[in-house]
């Protein structure tokens, strides 16, 4: 019914997954018919080694079935013509048309599924019912073709014409039949006739319609039909060719009979809210739907009653109500032993029921049997009283039986008179050995077996109790000598009809049937039980009765009575049988009218009183005839005599015949709801149960149920589609600390493999409990830890963990663990593990499903399997195969999407990428790759490494001539990327990317740039005073990071650059810069003492990171503290105006707050009695001097004071500060004075420029001081 492909998706660390990899062989996955009725799951091993560069895998499977529905059957209707419709609700409708298959999944009435296909092509289908199903047909009787002694076999036809042949359309019937049957003006009273041919030995034809009907004399009325006869109509001859001389003849048991029936249109209520479909009949679909009958539609068409005959002591069952079991010395008394307890103690031998009245010493009046503890207790309905008793007797009567009624006596048995002598089926008369031998040799009239069967079949009036019994009597021969195979020379042979394969064994063998629920049956022909070896003397051995037998699947009933004897009679002439009888004795009709339908394959009966009404099919039969039950004669013989003159003494007299069928039922006896049992009755004959034969009386064929056979919609087939749907979660390659718990979730169920099936590792302290389950608990690294103590497991011992989703996963032992401990440690570390031990290569159990199964057959993928209901889907995920290679690409300028989301309507379709869409779009592979992605309004910002793009969403550009766009509405997501004037990208920094309203930042590092894009457009903001800085860092640095952030506190982007400069020296350095532009000044604003790792406004407040913690800015008392470390602030300004001019500068003031205080108590001054912080000059440079303020003065409001230059000393001494001439250049001086430059004297070596006149000499290398 399906097929399927399994692939399997391997994902790299980041979550980047290949398309499906499957074998079209070992990866093809098929579900039996048979599996049907079963919970199936995939269990799937890869037998590869996972990629080097694989994290994770998942499998996927693909289904080519399209969309199934599931009909329930109504009724059917036979089409006759090798057809069936099928009825079902006019809701369904929609789920089927002319084109498609049906598939039969489970019988009607029942929970039997098919476990072969029974598919059906749709011939026709109508939404009103046909008119042929329509029809009601009201037989107004039947006519046979002669009565067996009676009318010569020409009713219907003669021998030149006129008889019902293949292809002919007419046949003839007498006229007077006609009258007397149909009546004479039938013809005019309707007008639409049909008739059908049936035979009494199983034959029958379909209907036909009568075209007209007209005498033709010789007393003789011609049907013309309006088709001819087809081969329906071969039962109707005996042989081919078809002839009169070849016709059936009527006999006893079988005879051609015509049937007329006029028609009428009758639109029953079980048409309406029906639709129909034709089908095709074959035996599969006769078999399973239309052989299945509702017994509430079935009805009695034969009754008898069948009373039991049981003479095996103590062989039938009992019952509690103490008169419908009634045994063979079941009254008897017991010897117990009590104490003042309920409890009574009884001998082994005694026949106790529950219900039974007891009486003795110290036994309460009332008291009866409360229940029945074992074979030799039982306890009292009431304690007992007088202390203890031992070996007292006890008796056990019925309760509630009447002393005296008629035709029983006080034991409640069958009671009979025979003159003055009264008989009763009872342990002390009649005993077992009575049916086997005569018990009063000197008078044989009166021998209790002879007298027993006397007045049980004497004559055939009294059949309110009939002459059927449930046979388990035994059959008579003589003691010296017992024949299987005849009556000493009178009578028919013992014969039996047997058509089982394998035939008769031994004759106490039987025969074997091979029943279809129980297996071989041995169906027993010899005797059932002898009480002394004297009664089976001989070779052979006798058909005794044997009830109900054959594991209660088999059931002997017998006629015993059978009339004429008929005088001087030859030993052929003797009529053993009912079927024969009845020629001479009509009173037999009824009695051969039920052997007929009861004792035939097929047919079903079921006892009138059974509450259950358990209806049971006959699956074979067996005769047995010549049985006899008594032996005539006084002297236990046969005799010469084989007359049957009346005398009771004949072993042929109608008393002495039995004929026996043995019928085979397709359940057994006894099985009911109620366990109704048959011989729950006394077994003397005097009781009986009513057997009634059934026979379907809808004449549609079927009936409605309310657990109707369910027909399924054959799907149609995808076959060109590849489409695989995720079947499971992505399960680690290895199992370490990251992925021990997606591999083994907490909660999984633990268990291992012993003798055939898994079972749990629970240890209870001293041996395996596999009743109690383990659960993981914990799990670290390979360690699992369980909820429970754990039996021993050996190194390399599988292990299946099962998940709460219905999936489990194996995974190898890899160290050995003792008995109780509470942690397992397994293979899965993938560099120390043989890849045959990773969890890649064990088997896994996919949770995955696709519908609701009954276990019927039945399997729905949707609720109530209404056709518009939502159904299960085979996943949420798709992918495919790929036809070439698979191989890695990069593809850095493009754009893919998904399907929409929409929280309104509960529609999420994020993970849906579908192929066969246009959900791409690829940008200028010129502007670099893709690096930020950023939505504004209805539009995609894109900042590639060289371009700025808006890309319009759910809309296009249209360009007029002047280059201007004009936007239109349009169904593509993606619509038109244009460019934004500048060229200017993001480089490879998206990290500088910050938003703020209608405005984002963000820096170009290949053009030693910073960007603002906004309404206007795109604006180097670098411009703004500094951009000779960014150029000089952007080009001669090594930027590790660009880090970008809005402060909404103080309105202003603040920029971090992390680079590691390298400005030709031998040695890199790490320099870190965060500055921020304010657009209320549109200049860079100041740069900061914090390097944070990524910064963020939320509700207007500042927070940036540092080592993954958050701070929050603005908040601090003490100003320039950043992640607990203090800063300086300082302002470094740079100022010359009027650069030609030299300036002296005397006095520095500010606006602000503090200034810096020294303390200094030596001085006459009161400001400074104390430290203060506050601002001071560090330094003052110009290209003349340096200088410096230490603190400053509060004057009115401002803080000043005069600028005091540096000390002189050898570090920054100026020469040019110096006007006097010198007798050359030192070339070195010395200091005999302090390390500082104070005390002590200078000597300065001057090199000799005056020696000689002409110059020369100078740089003789003479030395003056």
């Amino acid at each position: 019914m399906r097929n399927y492909q399994l692939g399997i998706v391997y994902g790299d660390e980041y979550g980047r997954e290949t398309p499906v990899l499957t074998d079209q062989v070992t990866g093809a996955i098929k579900v039996d018919i048979e599996d049907s009725t079963k919970t199936n799951k995939l269990q799937v091993k890869i037998n590869s080694t996972s990629p080097d560069w694989a994290k994770t895998w998942k499998f996927y499977i693909k289904e080519t079935s399209n969309e199934y529905y599931n009909l329930a059957m109504d009724r059917w209707y036979d089409a006759q013509d090798d057809c069936v419709w099928l009825s079902f609700p006019s809701a369904e409708r929609n789920k089927i048309d002319e084109e498609t298959f049906l598939i039969l999944k489970k019988q009607h009435d029942s929970d039997v599924a098919l476990e072969e296909e029974a598919r059906y092509k749709c011939i026709a289908i109508e939404s009103d019912a046909p008119d042929f199903i329509k029809k009601k047909k009201t037989s107004l009787g039947v006519i046979s073709n002669g009565a067996y002694g009676g009318i010569v076999d020409n009713v219907i036809g003669d021998s030149s014409s006129g008889f019902p042949f293949v292809n002919q359309n007419f046949f003839t019937i007498l006229q007077t039949n006609v009258n007397n049957t149909w009546g004479g003006d039938v013809f005019d009273k309707y007008d639409n006739l049909e008739i059908r041919f049936t035979s009494s030995s199983g034959g029958q034809s379909v209907w036909y319609e009568v075209a007209s009907v007209a005498p033709i004399g010789n007393n003789e009325v011609l049907f013309t039909l309006k088709t001819k006869f087809g081969d329906d109509m071969l039962f109707t001859t005996t042989d081919d060719p078809q002839t009169w001389a070849n016709r059936i003849k009527t006999t006893a048991s079988t005879t051609l009979q015509v049937e007329l029936a006029y028609v009428v249109v009758d639109n029953k209520p079980e048409f309406d809210g029906r639709f129909f479909v034709k089908i095709n009949k074959d035996l599969l679909l006769k078999d399973n739907l239309l052989g299945i009958t509702n017994p509430d539609d079935l009805i009695v068409t034969s009754a008898s009653k069948v009373q039991y005959i049981n003479t095996t002591q103590g062989s039938e069952r009992l019952t509690d109500d103490g008169i419908n079991g009634v045994v063979l010395g079941r009254f008897q008394d017991a010897t117990c032993d009590y104490n003042d307890d309920p409890t009574i103690a009884h001998d082994a031998n005694a026949l106790i029921a529950v219900g039974q009245l007891v009486t003795g010493t110290g036994i309460p009046a009332g008291a009866t049997v409360a229940s029945i503890t074992d074979s030799t207790h039982f306890e009292l309905s009431a304690s007992t009283t007088g202390g203890s008793k031992t070996n007292q007797t006890l008796t056990f009567t019925e309760a509630g039986i009447p002393t005296k009624a008629v035709g029983q006596d006080t034991d409640g048995l069958r009671l009979w008179t025979n003159g003055s002598t009264t008989y009763k089926w009872a342990p002390s008369f009649y005993t077992q050995a009575a049916f086997y031998q005569t018990n009063n040799k000197n008078n044989a009239s009166k021998t209790e077996a002879r007298q027993f069967w006397y007045h049980f079949g004497a004559t055939h009036k009294n059949h309110d109790r009939g002459n059927w019994f449930i046979d388990q009597a035994a059959v008579q021969a003589t003691v010296n000598n017992l024949r299987y195979d005849g009556l000493n020379g009178c009578g028919n042979n013992f014969t039996y009809d047997n058509d089982i394969d394998g035939g008769v064994g031994t004759r106490e063998g039987g025969a074997i049937f091979n029943h279809p629920t129980a297996g071989p049956l041995n169906l027993l022909i010899g005797k059932t039980q002898a009480t002394s070896s004297t009664e089976f003397a001989g070779s052979g051995s006798v058909p005794h009765g044997r009830g109900i037998h054959a594991s209660n699947y088999a059931i002997d009933i017998s006629f015993a009575g059978i009339w004429p004897y008929g005088a001087n009679q030859d030993k052929d002439g003797i009529i053993n049988r009912i079927q024969d009888a009845v020629n001479s004795m009509p009173q037999y009709e009824q009695d051969v009218d039920f052997a007929t339908k009861l004792f035939t394959i097929g047919s079903r009966f079921r006892f009138k009183t059974d509450p259950d009404s358990v209806v049971y099919t006959v699956l074979y039969v067996r005769e047995l005839w010549g049985l006899r039950n008594y032996a005539p004669k006084a002297d236990d013989s046969w005799g010469s005599d084989c007359s049957d003159d009346g005398n009771a003494s004949s072993p042929n007299h109608a008393y002495n015949k039995r004929q026996r069928w043995t019928i085979v039922v397709d359940k057994q006896f006894g099985g009911g709801a109620s366990q109704f049992w048959p011989l729950d009755i006394k077994h003397d004959g005097s009781a009986g149960q009513v057997i009634e034969v059934l026979e379907p009386y809808s004449e549609a064929g079927g009936y409605s149920s309310e657990n109707p056979a369910i027909w399924e919609t054959e799907p149609k087939e995808d076959v060109g589609l590849d489409i695989y749907y995720e079947a499971s979660q992505a399960f680690p390659i290895d199992i370490d600390f990251k992925t021990n718990e997606q591999f083994i979730p907490v909660g999984s169920i633990v268990t291992h493999f012993v003798s055939g099936e898994w079972v749990s590792v629970y240890y209870d302290g001293s041996a395996a409990n596999t009743a109690i389950a383990v659960k993981t608990y914990s799990a670290s690294d390979q360690k699992v830890t369980l909820d429970g103590a754990a039996v021993a497991l050996s190194v390399g011992t599988k292990i299946r963990f099962e998940h709460p989703d219905g999936g489990a996963v194996h995974a190898v032992v890899q160290t050995a663990v003792s008995a109780g401990d509470t942690a397992i440690i397994l293979h899965g570390d993938g560099e120390n593990t043989d890849q045959q031990l990773r969890p890649h290569s064990q088997e896994i159990i996919l949770p995955w499903s696709n519908c609701y199964s009954f276990g019927n057959g039945v399997e729905s993928d949707r609720i109530r399997d209404d056709y518009n209901q939502v159904t299960i889907t085979n996943g949420v995920k798709a992918s495919t195969v790929l036809a070439e290679q698979y191989k890695e690409e990069h593809r850095s300028s493009g754009l893919i999407y998904s399907g929409i989301y929409n929280s309104n309507s509960g529609i999420n379709r994020l993970n849906q990428f579908i192929q066969a869409e246009k959900i791409t779009k690829d940008l200028n592979p010129s502007y670099g790759s893709i690096q930020k992605l950023y939505q504004r309004n209805t539009d995609l910002i894109t900042f590639c490494e060289d371009k700025v793009l808006r890309i319009v969403a759910n809309k296009d550009a249209l360009f007029n001539a002047d280059g201007n766009p004009q936007l239109i509405a349009t169904d593509r997501v993606l619509g038109q990327a244009v460019p934004y004037v500048g060229d200017f990208g993001i480089s490879t920094n998206p990290e500088s990317f910050a938003a703020e309203n209608f405005r984002v930042y963000f820096t170009d590092r290949q053009r030693g740039a910073v960007l603002r894009l906004s309404r206007d457009g795109l604006t180097p903001i670098s411009e703004n005073g500094m951009r000779d800085w960014f150029k000089d860092n952007f080009g001669f640095v090594h930027i590790q990071n660009a880090i970008g952030a809005y402060d909404r506190d103080k309105n202003a982007y603040n920029l971090t650059i992390k680079s590691i400069t390298d400005r030709g020296s031998d040695e890199e350095t790490e320099v870190n810069y965060t500055l921020s532009f304010k657009e209320s000044i549109k200049g860079w604003q100041s740069f900061h003492s914090y390097t944070p790792e990524f910064g963020v406004s939320c509700n207007n407040k500042y927070f940036t990171f540092k080592d993954g913690f958050p701070y929050q800015h603005h908040t601090n008392v003490i100003s320039n503290n950043y992640y607990g470390t203090q800063y300086y602030s300082d302002i470094t300004m740079i100022f010359n105006d009027m650069p030609g001019a030299v300036k002296s500068f005397n006095t520095i003031n500010y606006e602000g707050t503090q200034s810096r205080i020294l303390q200094d108590l030596t001085d006459d001054n009161y400001y400074n009695l104390a430290t203060k912080k506050g601002w001071y000059v560090d330094t003052f440079t110009t290209d003349q001097q340096t200088g410096t303020i230490s603190e400053f003065l509060n004057k009115e409001g401002k803080w000043f004071n005069y600028l005091k230059g540096d000390t002189t000393s050898l570090s920054n001494l100026d020469g040019l500060e110096f006007s006097v001439q010198g007798i050359g250049n030192p070339s070195s001086v010395t200091h005999s004075g302090n390390s500082d430059g104070s005390g002590g004297s200078y000597k300065l070596y001057v090199n000799d420029s005056s020696d000689g006149t002409d110059g020369t000499g100078w740089d003789d290398g003479n030395t003056y001081t």
